[in-house]
């Protein structure tokens, strides 16, 4: 009986060391990340670091089924409902001011980083070190495991961010200048003065400019400024789809409503030149400026003349000239009188006789 206990227990104790670390993995699953970076037109994106940061740890007491880590629980991140990518941009700044220590991986040839060993909780991924000719993606969130669409849980997940930003291989930055002329001791009010820039085509490259607005049906630019003085219209973004290109824009003011104004009604063109890619492989970007007279000019400049008078009204023109009518109808008059003046004199002549 003894004998038979004791092997009894040896088979338990041999089942127990086969499956104990099957049982372990079933009981806390281990996912990995793998985030696959593309440029804009599918190609794998090679090259730079990516961080990952342990934000938050599945805990089945916790109210939202998540307890931040130590590192971020000065962030003020609540996991409720679907994140935001506002909520992963304030992750990402709050890590950099925390100092938060993060996992990096480099992006390997085929565009992916890869971190495995993961527990089941919410991750954040940054960019740590951009790749070459790009700027940094945009900070997202990962669960692990995530949900497909049938409910499924998934610990190997495979994230593909927004594509990362190119960064130009050229800039031109283009600006204007206000300039108000006044009677003497005569100080102009303060005025809004807007201004357009309209480009030859709806497609072409427009500058951002911080403030302007945007039409959607020709791609022009508006933008204001109060009193005299130096106007922002932006900077130009060219890359090397550009390169042997010339742009046309024109740039003008808008006529406002203060009669005491002289608004400036020069419309000006500015040809905007990308070069070809020099030995260097790179390229550059000028423009060429004309006003409405076809003179050229190093900047573009609106002038307002300001005075305390209010310029009297205009005739009317109504295409009618009217004083050979005027003129007609002064001769008839005369015509007549001197008429009338003969006939009695002709009368009295008469009566002597």
């Amino acid at each position: 009986m003894k004998k038979q206990l004791s092997t009894a227990i040896a088979l338990l104790l041999c089942f127990a060391v086969l499956f104990a670390p099957c049982l372990a993995a079933q009981a806390e699953e281990v996912g990995r990340i793998i985030v696959a970076l593309e440029t804009k037109d599918g190609k794998p994106l090679t090259g730079g670091e990516l961080a990952l940061y342990t934000v938050a740890l599945r805990d089945a007491d916790a109210e939202t089924g998540y307890t931040l880590t130590q590192e971020f629980a000065g962030s003020g991140l609540e996991i409720r409902g679907y994140l935001t990518d506002a909520q992963a941009a304030a992750a990402a700044e709050y890590a950099v001011s925390a100092s938060v220590p993060g996992a990096i991986c480099p992006v390997d040839d085929a565009g992916r980083a890869r971190f495995p060993d993961l527990a089941e909780g919410l991750y954040l991924i940054a960019q740590s070190a951009p790749a070459a000719g790009y700027g940094s993606i945009a900070p997202f969130f990962v669960f692990v495991p995530t949900t497909d669409e049938n409910g499924t849980q998934i610990y190997n997940v495979i994230a593909k961010p927004k594509p990362a930003p190119e960064l130009p291989e050229a800039t031109l930055s283009l600006s204007a200048e206000k300039q108000i002329v006044c009677d003497d001791n005569v100080t102009p009010p303060e005025e809004v003065f807007t201004f357009v820039m309209i480009p030859a085509a709806a497609d072409y490259p427009m500058p951002a400019c911080e403030g302007a607005a945007y039409r959607a049906e020709d791609g022009a630019m508006t933008v204001s400024r109060t009193g005299e003085g130096a106007i922002d219209l932006g900077r130009f973004s060219f890359y090397k789809a550009n390169a042997g290109k010339t742009y046309r824009y024109t740039v003008h003011e808008v006529a406002g409503s203060n009669a005491r104004f002289t608004y400036d009604a020069n419309v000006y063109t500015v040809d905007v030149t990308v070069s070809d890619p020099g030995a260097n492989g790179k390229i550059t970007a000028s423009c060429k400026i004309t006003d409405s007279n076809g003179a050229q000019w190093d900047n573009i400049v609106f002038i307002n003349e300001y005075s305390n008078k209010v310029p009297p009204p205009p005739i009317p023109r109504t295409g009618q000239l009217w004083w050979p009518v005027l003129l007609l109808a002064a001769a008839g008059v005369l015509l007549i009188g001197m008429g009338v003046i003969r006939r009695r004199n002709a009368g009295g002549a008469a009566d002597e006789a």
